[in-house]
């Protein structure tokens, strides 16, 4: 009997021992398999922000490529930043999705970069609305200017006083008025597209009562359409009470006998075949005019 009990006893420790033993492999497999499933969770999350990342700064790339300006130094830095972005997802992409430390920081990376784009844009956005300013305000001083070339066009082509002014003028007139196409070398030339300078030459006749002195010589080049050329807003004379354009200009000393100058116009844009006309003015009147024919 003695026997059987301790049999019994031990049999039943073990058991016990064998139970306890189950148990606790039962609860170790358990959360074995919940930190599988977090790690395996948390994974996933790391997978989807470096896809995320990756897609966030492809993004930015897109946005720099719409970022246009014409300032050099601008154009660097922008070029700097596309530099920086390319390399972040190239590291980004490279990383190991369980390295969470590594990808954090990247995300900080992405965060700063994001931030400088905005900068930018709203940098270029800046010059892009003062460029819009001064192009507008540049728009108007050109009409201004029109205008005042257009009323002073039609003022002297709805006055007749331009011909009766020719009549009145005749006791001081340009006889013998020439004008001869330059090129470049100083050659004659009748092509519109090898002209460089346009020679008016005439001489300001003889007339013992008209005023002496240091004065100026206006002329008007007048384009197939009508147009006058010049290069400078600021090219005007008093002409009838009225500020007109003039072409060029040359400072004479007129004594009363016969003077013989020469003028010379130099284009400054590009001009089309066909007649041009030179009005000339002394002392407040037209003196004369004289066409060319450029082909």
């Amino acid at each position: 009997m003695s026997n059987t009990k301790q049999l019994s006893a031990i049999f039943l420790t073990i058991i016990t021992a064998l139970v306890a033993v189950i148990v606790w492999l039962w609860l170790e497999n358990g959360q074995l398999n919940e930190n599988k499933e977090k790690m395996l969770v948390e994974l996933e999350q790391q997978t989807e922000e470096k896809t995320n990342a990756v897609s966030e700064l492809t993004d930015m790339l897109d946005q720099y490529d719409n970022l246009q300006t014409t300032n050099d130094t601008l154009n660097n830095q922008l070029y700097a930043e596309r530099q920086k972005i390319e390399k972040l997802i190239k590291n980004i992409k490279n990383v190991k999705a369980y390295n969470s430390q590594q990808i954090s920081e990247y995300k900080k990376e992405v965060a700063t970069l994001r931030k400088i784009m905005r900068s930018y844009i709203v940098q270029i956005d800046s010059l892009y609305t003062q460029n819009n300013e001064l192009i507008a305000e540049n728009k108007q001083v050109k009409y201004e200017y029109s205008m005042v070339i257009d009323e002073n066009e039609n003022l002297a082509s709805k006055n007749d006083s331009l011909a009766g002014t020719v009549e009145k003028a005749q006791v001081l007139k340009a006889l013998n008025i020439s004008i001869a196409g330059l090129n470049v070398r100083g050659k004659n030339t009748s092509h519109a597209s090898k002209l460089d300078k346009l020679k008016t030459c005439f001489t300001i006749g003889e007339n013992a009562i008209a005023p002496t002195g240091s004065q100026y010589v206006y002329l008007r080049v007048a384009d197939p359409s009508g147009k006058i050329l010049t290069n400078s807003t600021q090219n005007l004379f008093n002409y009838q009470g009225s500020k007109i354009a003039f072409s060029d200009r040359a400072k004479v000393n007129y004594v009363g006998k016969d003077l013989k100058i020469c003028v010379f116009w130099t284009k400054y844009e590009t001009i089309v075949s066909g007649t041009y006309t030179v009005d000339i003015f002394f002392q407040g009147n037209i003196i004369g005019t004289k066409s060319i024919v450029l082909r």
